[in-house]
């Protein structure tokens, strides 16, 4: 008997850790959904150019929830129709001692010749900063998270569109980078389109969800555990 309720007490235990822990988890999510051509990869080893091809976009998380010890410059801060070569940035600083998510986005085409994709991508809060450029890019490669490489990265060029839709009041909630549209790929130095986009970070997950689903779970397993207490006790009164 004393068996049994060890590994009740031992289930309902895990139970009350690990429910809380995936909601908590869910809720941090950066990426909250991806329309058209774009996919939500791991990390790869390299995105120099011809290394992790698809006819997709890609995009990934890199650090989460870092505090900048030093101002960040961005090509990209306010919300617009950007044509790359020929729309003026909107260059800006990103203050040090901000809090932020870093994502990066990628596309390079197995096929040769001039190659297109569209899409677009939302995160779970507001976008501070898009890096567009080369100096950009190469700036702001400590963001990155192993194993990938970042030699051979190739920045946006001519023509290529990027259309954001920033929360600019400041108060939380989602954005999008939306990428029709198209990124385009041709010959030439045009081997891949990277871009990398910095989000609010240190984002607490609602705190009515995470208590609401334990009060719910807790009351269940308390009485699926006192239910089996009972029928022991009544199992062993049979004998």
């Amino acid at each position: 008997m004393l068996t049994i309720l060890r590994r009740r007490i031992l289930a309902l235990g895990l139970g009350a850790v690990l429910v809380p822990a995936l909601l908590a988890t869910a809720a941090g999510a950066a990426v909250v959904s991806v329309t058209g051509s774009v996919e939500v990869v791991s990390p790869p080893a390299s995105v120099a150019a011809g290394s992790y091809e698809s006819s997709n976009i890609r995009v990934w998380n890199e650090q989460q929830n870092v505090t900048l010890s030093a101002p960040v410059s961005v090509d990209i801060s306010s919300s617009g129709n950007y044509v790359i070569g020929a729309t003026p940035l909107s260059a800006n600083t990103i203050a040090a001692g901000t809090c932020v998510n870093v994502h990066y986005v990628h596309f390079d085409p197995v096929a040769t010749g001039f190659q297109s994709a569209s899409g677009s991508v939302r995160f779970d809060d507001s976008i501070l900063g898009v890096l567009v450029t080369d100096a950009g890019l190469a700036s702001t490669n400590g963001f990155g998270v192993p194993p990938t490489s970042y030699l051979g990265a190739d920045s946006l060029d001519n023509l290529d569109v990027i259309n954001l839709n920033i929360d600019v009041v400041g108060v939380g909630g989602p954005s999008v980078i939306d990428l029709t549209p198209n990124l385009s790929v041709g010959g030439g130095t045009d081997l891949t389109d990277d871009l990398r986009v910095i989000t609010k970070g240190c984002v607490a997950p609602p705190p009515v969800v995470p208590e609401v689903a334990f009060a719910v779970l807790l009351p269940v397993g308390a009485l699926a555990l006192f239910g089996g207490v009972v029928l022991t006790h009544r199992r062993l009164a049979l004998r």
